[in-house]
């Protein structure tokens, strides 16, 4: 019979891969020639990317159609485009926006317009009041709005806007920039004439599509704009509130889900029940999946896996293997990736679970497999929310075509398998990251072992726990509406002022029993799959929704135990350290007392806890640090300086240029094309923005701000890092030789 420890450990690289879904074998000298293999596709996928300067051209372009359609009708203005293609690991051939509704408030941020949940992955927008009466005309008869109607007229708007003037492709921002685009607190630089005269422009617009594409020149290039409009808050079944706090990229996940939704203009499949069709939107978290994709770097595994993918996908559609891809897309496959890179996270060995390059080719095969375990047998294909195929398909999908693509894709891994032919030894390279991984994973077992059953925790693992278990409450404080669980209803008690810390406590302590109960069933079904006894299989769920009942009532007296514990009150429950201190003795104390119940579902979880804690606290600075919060302090104070009258706008870029990194590059950029006339653009909100020419003094004039030499903070900074590189380089030169 199959078990969970023996599924993932099939799937551990580090030895022999047989994919479950194909049956294909792979020996672990296969899989090494396949990582060269894995190499040349990813440089492949790296020179066929479109250039700076026709992306920049297709922006201006675009950015000048939608600024005509907002000008026709104000209901469709849009402040600035949101370029989805930015920091893709997986892009395509053509560019892709997003355009929004700006004239429409943010969906749940009022009375007069909201968000109602949907089927999992879409929602209805109902307008109300004076929102209704401006979007009359577009409304359903029970109140909500349509979107066959708006794409209709957005389309109409479109078509009679090629010939638009405004715009500028300087006004459009990656998915990740949005949040920080709050009016009167950014700002831009915009160049005064255009990039593409009107004999060079074409529009296509694809009928019965949820794109509008827009191609330029002879083919040149292709943008594909898509309508949506902005949400605040997020939906309960959006994959970050079931992120646990155990798992590695918790705090990533976390803080990347504060913001960013949208509800985008594309319906439901055929497939999907769904009262009023026409009014459901599906719902869209461009912004987390940007901020994934940014968080490695182009260079690292899952970025190589991703772009050798994303050739193969395009061998596939052109027909290289058996037939052709005709419903799989690519955002089903980059989903595909997101998910196999959280299954990573749960790898016991530290050598796995850090994706290191030895493992590039096991990681391309289990995708591979998992594209045609999905094109074969259907199953959830999303990633933020859990869909259907169905929902992220490619245009003009049939259900008959999907045995055409499980075919394609079966090819193309029994075509990868007779490439896998020849043996190649592991690169020095490769030994130095497996050796430096194997000995990180030593140390982290010698501290887990020596702090026996009951760890004590240090400063910075307490900090780290308490960062992340705050982040997941910001999370959870933006969903509209959320399931409790059975035992939650003892939470809502009308409580004292001075009583508040402690129900504080208490919720973070109810999400973490809920986590641990959600980890062990989860682990309980991945134990029945692959098992032939149906009779067992019953009597095991059975089994286990009894435990279920059992776990919720001893969870529940262990959170009244907490709430009536008299030495808690005297605690200073306003330190967090202290917070998440009493937190996990409590975890502790149930896990010890409870062993029927609470202890075997705890247990796993606590020493998750305690791993995840004691590996990335180290890193809590360099996270923090990546955040740019005094950049985009900075800029937010010197716009509102210019807004208010007391900066004069390019005196006080020159002085901002000494202390931010975000002025300096203007100054720069401004003092290369200085033939170039630029203007710096404020947005007030509702699609409108005051602007100011640009010009920089000379040396003569301003001198002392013209000087933007690096500051004593920056060499030392500089320093360190070149004595890091070359300790990193004598480190590698007496682990693996010099073999020059």
């Amino acid at each position: 019979m199959g078990s969970g420890a023996s599924g993932l450990a099939s799937e551990t690289p580090g030895g022999d891969l047989r994919l479950p879904a194909s049956g294909l074998r792979f020996s672990l000298n296969q899989l090494r020639t396949l990582n060269s293999y894995v190499d040349n596709l990813w440089e492949e996928d790296q020179t066929g990317r479109i250039s700076t300067e026709l992306e920049s051209a297709v922006e201006s372009l675009v950015q000048r159609i939608v600024d005509g359609a907002g000008q026709r009708d104000p209901r469709f203005r849009c402040c600035h485009l949101i370029a989805l293609h930015r920091g893709k690991k997986m892009r395509s051939r053509s560019l892709e926006y997003l355009v929004t509704l700006d004239s429409l408030p943010p969906l749940n941020s009022g009375e007069d317009c909201s968000l109602q949940d949907g089927p999992v992955g879409y929602g209805r927008i109902r307008l109300t009041g004076r929102e209704a009466d401006k979007w009359e005309e577009f409304l359903t008869p029970s109140g909500y709005l349509c979107r066959d109607k708006v794409v209709e007229r957005w389309v109409e708007l479109i078509a009679r806007c090629t010939s638009a003037r405004g715009g500028g492709g300087s006004r459009v921002l990656c998915a990740r920039a949005v949040k920080h685009a709050a009016p009167y607190t950014h700002c831009y630089l915009q160049r005064g004439t255009t990039l593409l005269s009107n004999n060079d422009r074409r529009l296509a617009i694809v009928e019965g599509a949820a794109w509008v594409m827009v191609r330029v020149g002879a083919g040149e290039a292709e943008a594909k704009l898509m309508l949506g409009a902005r949400v605040q808050g997020c939906n309960a079944a959006a994959y970050t509130n079931r992120v646990p706090l155990i798992h590695p990229m918790a705090l990533l996940h976390y803080t990347s889900a504060q913001g960013g939704y949208y509800a985008a203009a594309v319906g439901p499949p055929s497939s999907l029940v769904c009262g009023d069709r026409s009014a459901t939107w599906q719902l869209w978290q461009p912004a987390l999946e940007a901020a994934l994709d940014a968080h490695c770097s182009h260079l690292a595994t899952a970025a190589r896996v991703a772009g050798a993918l994303n050739v193969l996908l395009d061998k596939m559609r052109e027909g290289a293997y058996q037939g052709t891809l005709r419903v799989l897309s690519r955002y089903a496959a980059s989903c595909a990736v997101r998910r196999r890179m959280d299954r990573c996270g749960a790898y016991p060995a530290a050598a796995a679970r850090c994706l290191p390059a030895l493992h590039a080719a096991h990681h391309l095969l289990l995708l591979l497999d998992e594209l045609y375990s999905l094109c074969e047998r259907g199953g959830i294909a999303g990633y933020v929310y859990p869909v259907e195929r169905g929902s992220v398909v490619r245009r003009g999908a049939r259900d008959a075509d999907w045995q055409f693509d499980a075919a394609c894709v079966k090819s193309c891994l029994q075509q990868l398998h007779h490439v896998a032919g020849e043996d190649i030894p592991p690169s020095p390279s490769d030994c130095l990251e497996t050796a430096l991984l194997n000995r990180w994973e030593s140390l982290n077992r010698e501290a887990k072992a020596s702090a026996g059953t009951t760890p004590s925790y240090s400063k910075r693992q307490l900090r780290y726990l308490w960062r992340v278990a705050s982040e997941l409450l910001k999370c959870k404080s933006m969903v509209a509406c959320e399931n409790h669980s059975t035992f939650k209803a003892n939470l809502i008690q009308v409580t004292s002022l001075n009583q508040e810390p402690i129900e504080d406590l208490i919720h973070v302590l109810a999400i973490m029993l809920d986590q641990a109960r959600d980890l062990y069933l989860n682990n309980f079904h991945s134990k029945s799959v692959g098992e032939f006894d149906r009779d067992l299989s019953v009597y095991r769920s059975k089994k286990w929704n009894k435990l279920k009942d059992y776990y919720d009532a001893s969870s529940a007296c262990l959170i009244d135990a907490v709430r009536r514990d008299p030495e808690l009150r005297r605690e200073d429950l306003k330190d967090p350290l202290v917070v998440m201190k009493n937190i996990l003795n409590w975890l502790y104390k149930g896990a010890k007392d409870d062993k029927k119940y609470l202890g075997p579902v705890l247990r796993p979880y606590l020493d998750g806890l305690f791993s995840t804690s004691i590996e990335n606290s180290w890193f809590l600075e360099y996270f923090d640090g990546k955040k740019c919060v005094q950049e985009f302090e900075g800029l937010k104070e010197y716009c509102m300086g210019v807004h208010d009258g007391s900066l004069e706008p390019c005196m006080g870029l020159l002085d901002a240029a000494k202390k931010f990194a975000w002025a300096k590059a203007m100054v720069d950029f401004v003092d290369r094309f200085r033939h170039i006339d630029f203007r710096l653009v404020f947005p007030t909100g509702e699609g409108m923005a005051i602007s100011y020419p640009i010009k920089l003094p000379s040396r003569r004039e301003h001198s002392s701000a013209r000087t933007l030499t690096l500051s004593r903070r920056d060499k030392a900074e500089a320093k360190l890092r070149l004595a890091k590189r070359c300790v990193l380089g004598a480190f590698a030169t007496a682990l693996v030789g010099d073999r020059r």
